[in-house]
């Protein structure tokens, strides 16, 4: 009895370079080279026919999508513009709503201190003047925000 030597199965050899991966066409890994001869064989034909097919298809799917993209950007650029319009209103709007602000702030802080300063000047006959003013300031700055909220 010849006893044989049988190997241990080591498992699978990663080659380095190549990928494990099924190739997405069955014809990835032949010669790219076609003579005049492979050329002459109907089924070389009907394969380079069925590759033409392919690639138009895909032109066609592409070109579509390139349209739908610029129908998109359109749409987006005009959103753009709507919204930067209405921004440069709504920031317009803010300035003119903080110089309201200030404005009756200042009336009715100045307003304020004049109808105390009356107090002072009462006296010498001056203190409805001043009152008057205060008052007039006062009026005035309650008008500015009545003005704001409409």
């Amino acid at each position: 009895m010849m006893q044989e030597e049988v190997q241990k199965d080591v498992g699978a050899k990663i080659i380095q370079g190549k990928s494990n991966s099924i190739p997405s066409s069955p014809y990835s890994n032949l010669k790219r080279e076609i003579t005049e001869e492979d050329l002459k064989s109907p089924a070389v034909q009907r394969i380079l026919l069925g590759e033409v097919d392919k690639l138009e298809n895909r032109s066609l799917l592409l070109e579509d999508m390139l349209q739908q993209k610029d129908t998109k950007y359109d749409d987006l650029n005009t959103i753009y513009q709507t919204r930067d319009k209405e921004k440069a209103i709504l920031d317009e709007k803010l300035k003119k709503s903080k110089s309201q602000e200030i404005l009756y702030s200042f009336c009715l802080a100045a307003g304020s201190v004049i109808i105390g300063f009356a107090k002072a000047v009462w006296d010498k006959g001056l203190g409805e003047i001043f009152l008057g003013i205060g008052m007039f300031l006062i009026i005035g700055g309650i008008i500015t925000k009545a003005v704001q909220w409409k």
